[in-house]
């Protein structure tokens, strides 16, 4: 996104760009921002790169250039980025100014939407989402919702609901932080994760709640295209094998990717739940977790997949999902992931498209291979 149209999207909320306000830098690019840092001192522009977690050893390089370069040279160096924003017309909901919150502009899929990191001691206390759609309103109220029937979980740490509201036309979601700058994104699948995932399945284990799912996906599958119902017949396929009454059903975070949870002392910190789910197969955020860094890159082989669902292992066991083996679990996954993005936008966004192309080409090489994966 352009940082003029960004702007616009700031003067929303009463922040406006003044030549008396707080400096922040425009990264990568005015052309292209995605986020905004303060640079009013050191300890609020490393908080702010928080936000910032890459996937690639290209971002973990221009991460720590951006961290090792001192806060001058920095702002010598991208002056052209360097904006000014006033604050004064957002006190009205906005607390903890004191400290010059970062900005994640968001990543110009169908449900983007700018984050503001609010700061206090060099420390995220909050996260603030924002938005003019109604339809990512509903995602607020989806986030609301979870968070509430989640919060008896015990080894893990979500966030506090602080306040849902309107400002104007924008609606506002706000969270307490459950990071601190200690916490580190991690890409492993790891005790952690398996540990909060077994306690999400027996905090909101349904039993019975199969047939209502499988119904709902099926009725979905039917609106596909004519050239597209091979997957509705497929699904169906897979269906048949299943026991209705100890298939693995209950809530799912939706989005349980590196990038939505940290390890901070071998806790973990599981936040953005707006995509959370009350009754779906529970291997689904297991499969995501492990699969979408993959697949935000490139099409990945079968070889890779096979290795990246290796460490599910022992919570396929613990769930009872290893019983209907890997392609059920996958051809599931891949299906469910498909028609969400295909349901959430009429227009969906490039990046969207592509990775529904490469979800359909790894099921179609699974509905085509006769063999049955196992899990080694």
């Amino acid at each position: 996104m352009k940082w003029e149209l960004f702007r616009e999207k700031l003067e929303l909320l009463g922040i406006r760009e003044s030549c008396a306000g707080v400096p922040y830098i425009v990264l990568p690019s005015r052309e292209n921002a995605r986020w905004l840092f303060p640079v009013v001192n050191r300890r609020s522009f490393h908080t702010g790169l928080f936000l910032y977690a890459p996937n690639t050893v290209k971002g973990h390089l221009y991460k720590a250039c951006l961290s090792g370069i001192p806060l001058f040279f920095l702002k010598v160096w991208h002056r052209k980025r360097i904006v000014c924003l006033d604050f004064s017309g957002a006190k009205s909901y906005m607390s903890g100014t004191e400290d010059a919150p970062g900005f994640y502009v968001g990543n110009g899929g169908s449900h983007s939407k700018p984050t503001v990191q609010l700061q206090k001691g060099g420390t995220p206390v909050s996260y603030m989402k924002f938005t003019t759609d109604p339809a990512i309103e509903k995602l607020f109220e989806w986030e609301e919702t979870a968070l509430k029937e989640v919060k008896g979980i015990e080894c893990a740490d979500v966030p506090p609901v602080l306040q849902h509201t309107k400002f104007g036309c924008a609606f506002i979601f706000e969270t307490g932080s459950v990071k601190k700058r200690v916490g580190k994104t991690d890409f492993r699948f790891s005790s952690a994760h398996e540990g909060f995932l077994l306690e999400l399945y027996r905090l909101s284990k349904r039993v019975g709640g199969y047939a209502g799912w499988r119904d709902d996906m099926e009725a979905r599958l039917k609106e596909l295209p004519l050239q597209d119902l091979w997957m509705l017949e497929w699904f169906r396929k897979l269906c048949s094998g299943i026991d209705e009454k100890s298939f693995p059903m209950g809530r799912i975070h939706g989005d349980f990717t590196p990038w939505n949870c940290i390890v901070e002392r071998k806790r973990l910190k599981v936040f953005d739940w707006e995509y959370s789910r009350s009754n779906c197969p529970v291997f689904l955020d297991a499969l995501h977790f492990v699969l979408q860094p993959g697949y935000l890159k490139r099409q990945p082989k079968m070889k890779e997949i096979r290795k990246r669902i290796l460490p599910l292992k022992r919570y396929f066991c613990e769930t009872g999902s290893e019983r209907y083996g890997l392609n059920l679990m996958l051809s599931i996954y891949l299906l469910s992931q498909y028609m969400f993005y295909l349901k959430r936008s009429e227009c969906p966004a490039r990046g969207d498209v592509i990775l529904m192309e490469r979800w359909k080409r790894t099921l179609q090489e699974i509905a085509e291979d006769k063999s049955q994966w196992k899990i080694y």
